[in-house]
């Protein structure tokens, strides 16, 4: 596996922990964090002209990571189980396509 890979790996990881212990901590509302990663979300999509669909998902990749640890997912903890529900949620949309 790639070196940037298992980077982001392990960043993801603990972004989505920190930001679990701000929800039970009261620092912030999971409907808080999910609107703000919506919000990314469609940043990450804008201006983005001339980019291969394939690298567009790889941008959208991280933030649909946390979406989805945001929502409470059970797993959420280990990643191969979300990065597995983010794939599928990918070819879900692409099958209604």
């Amino acid at each position: 596996m790639n070196t940037a890979n298992l980077q982001m790996e392990g960043l993801l990881l603990a972004v989505a922990s920190v930001l679990e212990v701000m929800v039970r901590r009261g620092v912030v509302a999971r409907e808080e964090l999910s609107k703000a990663l919506e919000a990314a979300e469609e940043c990450a999509a804008r201006d983005r002209e001339g980019l291969r669909q394939a690298n567009l998902e790889a941008i959208r990749f991280p933030i649909r990571y946390l979406m989805e640890t945001v929502s409470g997912a059970q797993g959420s903890s280990n990643f191969a189980a979300v990065a597995t529900r983010v794939a599928e949620a990918l070819d879900e949309r692409r099958d209604d396509n």
